[in-house]
């Protein structure tokens, strides 16, 4: 993010650092929300995917 961000987004090293954080720590509380969800609804049981 630190990277990429200054020069695609126009923003500052220290802009980009604080976006790559809050997306770091965003980003496992909504996979771990979408896993719960597809192993609650037996998402792939049809397929052998998941036990």
């Amino acid at each position: 993010m630190v990277l990429i961000a200054p020069k695609l987004l126009g923003i500052s090293i220290l802009d980009a650092a604080i976006m790559g954080a809050v997306i770091g720590a965003v980003s496992p509380a909504v996979i771990i929300l979408k896993m719960i969800h597809l192993m609650e609804t037996n998402y792939g049981t049809n397929k052998s995917i998941r036990n």
